[in-house]
């Protein structure tokens, strides 16, 4: 004896192609803003400890086109002091301008280190007192890689947002 089989089917419209665009990449913005808060933060820690008139600001920006990217920038006071230090320096003559004789110590080492926990608490300059009147080569400065190291602690949060912001964006739809 034959069984009759029932097939049933349940139509749903799909939404359009521009509401999934919009709502995945809405929730995935709103998740880049705070991976962007901690990206400034993280620098903002890092020059806690700097004068302020060598402190720089931070901010982040999603930027949302055909592709979303988070964008962080530094704003100098007056000279590029972040670049300086995460970057380093080559080589350089340096001379006195505001005063007859160019005085400084030798020895110590930087309070703001790569390290995770970004600064420490360093060393004062401990050897003999220095004062020339000449022009002196200065060695340069060594790079301390803060961006790079900070983009690498956080970059599983980035893609831990785009990846919640996605599924989000798609629940969102669906409902």
């Amino acid at each position: 004896m034959a069984r009759n089989k029932w097939t049933v089917t349940l139509e749903k419209k799909l939404p359009s192609a521009a509401r999934y665009s919009n709502a995945i990449k809405s929730e995935i913005r709103n998740r880049l803003k705070e991976v962007g808060k901690q990206h400034v933060k993280s620098r903002a820690k890092v020059v806690s400890n700097w004068s302020p008139r060598t402190k720089p600001t931070f901010n982040s920006k999603v930027v949302v086109g055909r592709r979303i990217s988070l964008r962080v920038a530094v704003k100098e006071k007056s000279k590029p002091y972040w670049r300086w230090v995460d970057q380093g320096t080559k080589a350089h003559k340096i001379e006195a301008k505001n005063a007859p004789l160019l005085i400084f110590r030798r020895g110590g080492f930087a309070k703001t280190q790569a390290n995770p926990a970004r600064f420490g608490a360093g060393r004062p300059a401990r050897g003999a007192w220095v004062s020339k009147r000449v022009i002196l080569n200065h060695p340069g400065t060594k790079a301390r890689h803060f961006n790079r190291k900070i983009n690498k602690d956080l970059k599983k949060n980035e893609v831990a947002a785009i990846r919640n912001g996605l599924r989000a964006g798609l629940r969102k739809v669906r409902t």
